[in-house]
């Protein structure tokens, strides 16, 4: 295909897994937006129903389960937390389905010559009990209640139901701003493989593991992706629908703070007096007020209940086990209230009775938790109030709990009393903020929604425009920098115009550098990467000179869990894979060289190599990974020796020269090479003297240290524990450096000097303090990893690029494979690091970046190296 088209499918739609039905199928009492979504899903096979409390997704559900059984022939099933099983059969007998609600423990009583509608709970799901294959449709309702499980629970939940071509997920609170929710679904549906999405949309925080932060410029993009297979509906409006009888009542939040401050001595935590208690946010100092404030907010909610309405009827929610036996202690003392308790250790028919009847008002008072009632029952025909007795930082338990009364059909205006003491203030702040920040971002999905409707083919006509076209470039010196598609650039270079090719590829699906999707960080996994980088690399071939150097620095890439289908971390051989890639398109393997990394720091960055877990199992630890400069060589035009066609030429001292005529080196000092002809030196060859000077001196000292790295023992010692306690750490590293270079290496030494500055308290655990050397050119160990425009960057708060090249890697590479006035092709520009070194070493620079942030700083540096060369003309000027 042509390189556009490969852009093209790049675009991440979900794709559809349906049939389209005739809407005449679905049941009439369906109202529009209900029928629509309906029709949508069956069609999409998989996808994700996010409606408003009180918009029908039961009936929705019940609906499609029905459609589902008519077009595969197999039993529908629907997984739902403990006591919402009475909701659907409720909605059943009112759909008339002609199927049976049936409730399951296990698949061994699924009867598969009879098509039902089963229904289950997640905790048979998570013990395996359901068998998959006897179904041809699932639905998760209320699946936001996944996120409360083991993340080992989750994983297994999801992709149990793998094998299911019709998938469905319905939720009114979907978490927006928790993303790893959002791609569990996704990852369920089908639609995307979690660690694509995870490395398509996030920035990874490299100083901790785990956090995720959606890409500003990815922003749009990923929430139209998440509406090509998930509608998010507050009310019928959001599609072009008449809203009567959706109009919410008001909601009064009644936020009411108790004094808990402490009689006598106040300690903190750690057992020191001080003037105020601990205000903090964290879970320990939470839970401990939380205990010690029992009686006092419960006293205070049974005040609530008889000031307000003490004949209405009431939710009171609580989360520990103690606050439920002092309710219920200080409730029932008064004979005037009839409460009742729902409980995680009662029968599942007992909860599921217990939740019916006070759905129609059978008793008075419903005391529960919110992770037991707070999803899918519907209470709000006979009770508009509520207390949470506790709060805690559980906003999706806390939302859900809120909207079992604040839903349509809601008649009344609703209360919502929140009770906390003093020292819960930053408690409720974190819920009130999660809570501003969910109605801010399903605002911007609901008007997604108002925008496209449920139309995937007008989302995909709309991301097509992420097709890079403003291109740019530049000239500053001698270096020719471009903002566009390194593809587009090295098209329209000319044959054999480079002298070497110094770059740093990206990563197919590590990181992604711009918003468009010729972005090469903008692929699906490595095969895509390199498919891209087939329309690349025959380019950089045919622009650079036979015999010429293509420096490629590399990395081996981390696998974690998540993306293996193990629960450990593995290695994605991606040097390797680099390496086939170029040997495919022409180019020879001459060496590589190895450039070790900091494991500690790596470490504290992918949480992969960790002592305790050496400890606990040291068969699932691997190594740090170093990187790689592989160095390939394009074929000189005439294979009878191994030169290059333009041989890059160093001078073995001053007083060699380089002969046009021969196109060799002479020695002017040597007479076995010189002869004297009318008093003029010439070559003894030619007989001319066609001279050019060498501007660079390679002396023999370099290349024995180069080819060898001999390195002769003075005998000395290294530093005593005495003097590593004394010592400054940059002391101690240099001598270090200087005491392995020059000795056999003794690893019992090292790991001594390691536990000596341990038990001087000098042994970081976020950098490798004493890393091992190497006195082999091909090993790399010296390099700062610092001496990057990189730094610069973050000194100029401004964005870091991910990924960079460190410059004294470049200047050794630059310094060894070309001459002054070569041109130095960098094809992954970044912010021109190779340009800016080629630029102050006086070479030549082409550069291609298409991230426009980058391209404008890496300008800004390459004129300021350009002033800095061109500071002495001037003073002369």
């Amino acid at each position: 295909m042509i390189y556009t088209e490969f852009l093209e499918n790049k675009i991440v739609i979900a794709e559809s897994y349906g049939v389209d039905i005739d809407k005449n199928r679905i049941n009439p009492i369906a109202l529009p937006h209900q029928k629509d979504i309906i029709h949508w899903s069956i069609a999409g096979g998989r996808r994700a129903i996010f409606a408003s409390f009180g918009l029908g997704k039961t009936l929705m559900q019940l609906e499609i389960a029905r459609l589902i059984i008519e077009i595969t022939g197999k039993p529908f099933l629907i997984c739902m937390p403990l006591g919402v099983v009475g909701e659907f059969r409720d909605d059943n007998d009112l759909l008339k389905t002609g199927f049976d609600i049936k409730y399951i423990t296990d698949t061994d009583e699924v009867d598969i010559l009879q098509n039902a509608i089963y229904v289950t709970n997640y905790e048979r799901v998570r013990k395996g009990d359901i068998k998959p294959e006897y179904f041809g449709g699932v639905s998760f309702d209320e699946a936001s209640i996944l996120r409360n499980l083991k993340t080992e629970t989750t994983n297994y939940v999801l992709k149990h139901f793998g094998t299911i071509n019709y998938r469905f997920v319905a939720t009114a609170t979907p978490t927006p701003n928790d993303f790893i929710e959002i791609l569990n679904y996704a990852d369920f549906l089908g639609v995307i493989d979690r660690g694509h999405a995870l490395t398509r949309f996030f920035q990874r925080d490299s100083t901790k593991a785990g956090h995720l932060t959606l890409y500003e410029n990815k922003k749009e993009e990923f929430w139209k992706w998440v509406s090509s297979w998930a509608v998010f509906i507050n009310k019928p409006s959001d599609l072009g629908y008449d809203d009567t009888g959706y109009n919410l009542p008001k909601l009064n939040f009644h936020e009411v703070e108790i004094d808990n401050s402490p009689e006598g001595v106040i300690t903190n935590k750690d057992g020191k007096i001080v003037m105020f208690k601990d205000l903090t946010k964290s879970l320990p100092d939470t839970s401990k007020e939380k205990n010690e404030s029992i009686d006092i907010r419960v006293e205070k909610a049974y005040q609530i209940v008889k000031e307000n309405a003490p004949y209405s009827n009431w939710i009171l929610w609580h989360h520990i086990d103690k606050e439920r036996d002092a309710i219920e202690k200080r409730f029932k003392s008064d004979e005037h209230i009839d409460l009742r308790t729902v409980t995680g250790s009662q029968k599942n028919s007992e909860k599921e009775k217990l939740l019916i009847d006070f759905k129609h008002s059978m008793y008075q008072i419903l005391s529960t938790k919110p992770k037991i009632a707070g999803s899918g029952c519907n209470f709000q025909k006979d009770c508009n109030n509520m207390i949470y007795v506790g709060i805690d930082y559980k906003f999706n338990d806390f939302i859900q709990g809120i909207h079992r009364l604040y839903r349509f059909k809601q008649e009344k205006e609703v209360n919502v009393w929140v009770i906390f003491t003093n020292n819960e203030r930053e408690v409720l702040k974190t819920l009130k903020d999660k809570w501003r920040k969910h109605i801010e971002l399903q605002t911007e999905m609901i008007n997604l929604v108002r925008e496209y409707g449920l139309n995937t083919d007008k989302i995909t006509a709309d991301m097509k425009r992420q097709i890079f076209k403003n291109k740019r470039s530049a000239t500053i010196g001698n270096a020719t920098v471009f903002n566009d598609d390194t593809v587009h650039v090295h098209e329209n270079m000319a044959d054999d115009s480079t002298d070497m090719i110094l770059t740093s590829i990206p990563f197919g699906d590590h990181y992604e550098y711009s918003d468009n999707y010729n972005d090469f960080g903008h692929n699906n996994g490595n095969e895509e990467f390199f498919k891209q980088m087939d329309y690349l690399t025959p380019h950089l071939l045919r622009t650079l000179k036979p015999g010429k150097i293509a420096a490629i620095h590399v990395k081996d890439r981390i696998r974690y869990s998540y993306q293996n289908g193990t629960s450990f971390t593995t290695i994605d051989d991606f040097s390797g894979k680099t390496v086939s890639h170029f040997v495919k398109h022409g180019f020879y393997l001459v060496g590589k060289i190895t450039v070790t990394t900091d494991v500690v720091r790596e470490n504290n960055q992918t949480y992969r190599l960790g002592w305790s877990e050496q400890c606990k199992d040291a068969t699932k630890m691997g190594v740090g990974l170093p990187e790689y400069i592989l160095l390939f060589r394009k074929r000189p035009t005439e294979m009878n020796n191994a030169y290059a066609d333009e041989p890059v030429i160093k001078a073995k001292n001053e007083h060699e020269v380089y002969c046009n005529t021969c196109q060799k080196i002479v020695d002017l000092k040597d007479k076995k090479e010189i002869k004297v002809i009318d008093d003029v030196v010439c070559c003894v060859k030619c007989e001319t003297d066609h001279f050019s000077p060498i501007e660079e001196i390679y002396p023999v000292d370099n290349w024995q240290l180069d080819a060898h790295a001999y390195w002769k023992s003075s005998g000395d010692r290294f530093m005593s524990s005495q003097e590593l306690s004394t010592a400054e750490m940059k002391t101690i590293f240099n001598r270090w450096r200087e005491f392995d270079k020059s000795n056999v290496y003794n690893f019992q030494e090292h790991l001594k000097v390691c536990s000596d500055l341990d038990k001087a308290g000098k042994l970081s655990r976020l950098f490798m303090t004493i890393p091992p050397t190497s006195s082999n050119e091909m090993v790399w160990t010296d390099v700062n990893r610092m001496h990057t425009l990189n730094a610069n960057q973050a000194n100029r708060k401004k964005e870091k690029h991910i990924c960079p090249l460190q410059l004294d890697i470049i200047e050794r590479l630059i310094n060894r494979f070309t001459m002054k006035g070569d041109v130095v092709d960098d094809p992954f520009g970044g912010l021109f690091s190779t340009a800016y070194k080629a630029l102050e070493m006086g070479r030549k620079a082409i550069s291609a970046e298409l991230n426009p942030s980058y391209y404008d700083d890496g300008l800004f540096y390459l004129k300021g190296i350009e002033y800095k060369i061109n500071v002495p003309t001037l003073f002369e000027l």
